[in-house]
């Protein structure tokens, strides 16, 4: 059994639930495993549960993401308010444990999220903020209106 000590509390868990964690296997290819307490910081004990079930879900050596695991990863509707801070918070813990399959799988959900939206939708998605007055707007459509011919990804 394995110690996680997460941002906002500890998780127990069994050594091979972490197996698809390239950045956790190494580690214990170093220290024994056995009460090991292993610190994430960053991560909170809500997004490592997730992870941790994204990981007892999936076999031993399948990288690719699978059809249904969009409805592993709690997020499938991307309009909920919040959806995409989860979702980025996965796929933070996922690049930073070297989960693969988990990071595709979270960068396939943005894209899909992006997908068919001009940059006025793409901002009111993810709540981003058009710091650009109307004058530097026109200048970057005019100095690379190459980039403008379709509004739509």
């Amino acid at each position: 059994m394995v110690t996680l000590a997460c941002s906002d509390g500890a998780l127990v868990c069994p050594v091979d639930d972490l197996r698809h964690s390239v950045t956790l296997t190494d580690m214990f290819d170093c220290v024994a495993p056995s009460d090991a307490v292993v610190s994430l910081p960053h991560i909170s004990c809500s997004t490592m549960a997730k992870v941790l079930d994204f990981c007892r879900s999936r076999e031993p050596g399948a990288e690719a993401p699978e059809a249904d695991d969009r409805l592993m990863l709690d997020v499938h509707d991307s309009e909920a308010p919040g959806a995409h801070l989860e979702l980025f918070k996965l796929i933070q813990a996922a690049s930073f444990l070297n989960i693969e399959a988990l990071l595709a799988l979270g960068c396939r959900e943005v894209a899909l999220m992006l997908q068919g939206k001009n940059t006025a939708e793409m901002r009111e998605t993810f709540r981003i903020e058009n710091d650009f007055t109307p004058e530097e707007e026109e200048a970057l459509k005019r100095e690379h209106a190459w980039a403008f011919s379709s509004d739509v990804i």
